[in-house]
């Protein structure tokens, strides 16, 4: 059972060749997992986050603009990851959720430059994308050579990109977007944390 309970705002603006817009999200998130069988057991797993997010413009001309963004994003588990039950159709390779997985939380800055032109938008931009808590699998091994995996928060990353998008608008009801991305990520991961 998940029960999210959130609160956000948002304001914007313009001055002169700026546009500015500004938000935040508040949550508190309350997480149970019941385990039916072999002894019934309850876990709960509640946390609360806050995710804000930037946005800035500037118009060079009437075609062109210079867009700076920030904002924090969540890629939430899903219920198979917080499921605490073991499958054991493998005898030797256990499976099991983890109830007490937290959420991955990204952290995104964009820079881009966006042109008009007569059938429609070029936009060109570099992003860095900070990851932390990524989920990952974990293998551990039992006694008699019984393997069990499961999944943890242990990793935290960055990445690094340009994309490339370009908008065609052809008629009044047929509009075309080509898209173009490069990436370049790095994973760290850490053994020693806890789970």
């Amino acid at each position: 059972l998940e029960d999210i309970h959130a609160l956000y705002a948002t304001f914007g603006g313009k001055v002169k060749d700026f546009t500015f817009s500004a938000g935040l999200r508040a949550e508190q998130a309350y997480t149970t997992s019941e385990l039916v069988e072999p002894d019934p057991e309850t876990f709960e797993n509640d946390y609360f986050k806050v995710y804000p997010s930037v946005f800035l413009g500037y118009a060079i001309n009437e075609n062109s603009t210079l867009q700076l963004s920030y904002s924090r994003r969540i890629n939430r588990p899903r219920a198979w990851a917080l499921n605490p039950f073991v499958d054991r159709g493998d005898p030797f390779n256990l499976r099991s959720g983890n109830p007490f997985l937290l959420p991955e939380l990204i952290n995104s800055f964009e820079f881009n430059l966006q042109q008009r032109h007569g059938l429609g938008t070029l936009t060109a931009g570099v992003y860095f994308r900070q990851l932390n808590d990524i989920i990952s699998r974990i293998s551990e091994t039992q006694p008699g050579g019984v393997t069990l995996s499961t999944r943890g928060n242990l990793d935290r990353g960055r990445n690094y990109g340009i994309e490339l998008i370009n908008t065609l608008r052809i008629g009044k009801k047929l509009e075309l977007t080509a898209s173009s991305n490069g990436l370049s990520s790095i994973h760290i991961s850490d053994p020693t944390r806890p789970y």
